[in-house]
């Protein structure tokens, strides 16, 4: 399925993923934090109350207290989309960005504006390699 997965540095990239397999492309535990209804997605990060997830920078594209109950999100969030009957859908990139006042862009066209920890990605997450920044 289409995914989104947004950086806390703002980056947009589109995954194709299921949703049982958000924990390998988010590299740990994951958890709900929020959701866009309008979009029918919702939103899973690593999990907040660990202390490695502590030290990543607060994703400020998820801090309506409207759309998001776990704040701060700290790190990269994905976004799944759902149908009414809660099966997975693919989203759409440009709407969901729209919606959380981003702007899609490809990668490797922006620098990470804060440190980030590199590391080895699953096979199973589609786009990321050994060297793709983990924010």
């Amino acid at each position: 399925m289409q995914c989104v997965l947004v950086h806390a540095d703002g980056r947009v990239t589109p995954r194709r993923l299921w949703q049982r397999d958000a924990h390998t492309c988010l590299g740990g535990a994951v958890a709900l934090v929020g959701a866009v209804d309008e979009e029918r997605a919702f939103a899973v990060a690593l999990r907040q109350e660990e202390e490695a997830t502590r030290l990543l920078a607060v994703n400020g594209a998820c801090t309506d207290p409207a759309r998001f109950h776990v704040l701060p999100v700290r790190g990269p969030v994905l976004f799944v989309g759902t149908d009414a009957d809660g099966a997975e859908t693919d989203l759409d990139v440009a709407s969901l960005s729209a919606r959380l006042g981003l702007t899609p862009r490809p990668e490797a066209a922006h620098a990470p504006s804060a440190p980030v920890r590199t590391e080895r990605a699953p096979a199973s997450c589609p786009g990321r390699d050994a060297t793709t920044p983990r924010t």
